[in-house]
């Protein structure tokens, strides 16, 4: 079982800049660490109380939002640029079995 999760409201805003600096660095980092450190991010946000504090928050958003998608075109087998392919581009990964029509109910059916 994993670790558990890191508690960033500990962490003070030098703090978080570091981490969230080795999250999107490190090429062992998992979702759960970037959306906690997101999630982070997000509710300092409208606490900042400087333009400097406000800018550098805003930063490690674009840097862990831009981490997201990456891993995300990774799993889909996609590029890793930052343009974002369309999401009607992705291939169905359903089974086929499902997309077949149905064949009739027996009648005689238990449940009919």
């Amino acid at each position: 079982m994993g670790q558990p999760p890191e508690h960033f409201s500990d962490y003070s805003l030098e703090q978080l800049a570091d981490r969230v600096d080795d999250l999107v660095e490190s090429d062992y980092s998992d979702r759960i660490a970037v959306n906690m450190a997101l999630a982070e991010v997000y509710r300092r946000l409208p606490l900042a109380t400087s333009r400097r504090d406000t800018r550098r928050l805003e930063r490690m958003r674009e840097e862990l939002h831009r981490w997201l998608r990456g891993d995300d075109n990774r799993r889909m087998g996609g590029h890793d640029g930052d343009d974002w392919p369309q999401r009607g581009g992705y291939v169905c990964m359903c089974s086929i079995e499902r997309l077949e029509p149905r064949t009739e109910r027996d009648p005689q059916a238990p449940g009919r």
